[in-house]
């Protein structure tokens, strides 16, 4: 039975902690947004030329909230499936939290080497597309 109390405790205590990352993170972002006139949707809307590189820009923002956004901004028609695709392969997505809590320099590490791969293959869809 102890490991049922332990699992239940770890579990809850996380889902609380990653739940709220995600919601202050999609809070900020709206916030952003919201002050600025909407200038997240109207540079990832206006340029179509770099909306692959917004993306993966906001795919640095570890935790899944940027990932919804564009997620929704995909399904209204906003963005390019290749813009999407950069963003999920820079998104780390909660994954990263233990490195950050380990290694702050290795997860800045693995983060900046998944932009690579994620504008290759954003790019490269980009122009498949068009």
């Amino acid at each position: 039975m102890e490991w049922i109390y332990l699992f239940y405790n770890v579990t809850v205590e996380v889902f609380y902690k990653v739940g709220v990352f995600v919601s202050i993170s999609l809070l900020l972002i709206s916030l952003i947004d919201y002050k600025f006139n909407g200038i997240i949707i109207k540079l990832l809307e206006k340029d179509k030329k770099n909306q692959v590189y917004f993306s993966a820009l906001l795919g640095l923002i570890p935790g899944c909230g940027p990932q919804i956004l564009l997620a929704a901004i995909y399904i209204s028609g906003g963005i390019p499936f290749s813009a999407l695709v950069a963003n999920a392969i820079c998104n780390d997505g909660d994954a990263l939290f233990p490195l950050l809590a380990l290694s702050k320099k290795s997860a800045l590490l693995v983060t900046l080497y998944n932009v690579i791969p994620a504008l290759l293959v954003g790019g490269f869809l980009y122009l498949l597309e068009t």
